[in-house]
């Protein structure tokens, strides 16, 4: 994580999602020179460089047929041998007891990282499917929705 004499180098964090802007303010804290963001979706590189990010937005191609599996597998490959891979933001499968998460409540509850931008619109349960749609689209320059009975 530290590149000569003992200085954090750079960070480059693949997704502008909650995860994502979450281990931002992370490396940022940790003392990062340059954090690098990459997204398909403009809104969300906003909030990343508001955070303080340098931002990169990926070409609207289909990245979802590729699959997380397969981007993990990319980072890998892309920094073999001088550099380090982190995930964070995975299931419980990958970290039993959910250790990170627990420590990300501890930190949003202790006010050490900034959720606001998590702080999206409410829709009733009767509109989920419109809900749904606009995640399809890439949500309308939100991050996260809140959907109540």
């Amino acid at each position: 994580m530290t590149g000569p004499g003992g200085h954090a180098g750079t960070c480059v964090i693949m997704g502008a999602g909650s995860a994502g802007l979450f281990f931002l303010q992370d490396a940022l804290r940790r003392g990062f020179e340059q954090v690098i963001v990459s997204d398909k979706q403009e809104s969300r590189l906003r909030i990343a460089r508001e955070l303080g990010a340098h931002t990169v937005r990926v070409p609207d191609e289909e990245l979802a047929s590729v699959g997380s599996d397969a981007l993990r597998a990319e980072a890998v490959r892309i920094v073999a041998h001088r550099w380090i891979v982190g995930w964070f933001g995975l299931y419980e499968s990958f970290e039993p007891g959910l250790v990170s998460f627990h420590k990300a409540v501890h930190r949003i509850h202790d006010g050490e990282v900034i959720v606001d931008y998590c702080l999206g619109p409410v829709y009733p349960f009767e509109e989920a499917g419109e809900v749904l749609r606009i995640v399809e689209r890439g949500g309308d320059g939100h991050v996260k929705f809140t959907i109540v009975p």
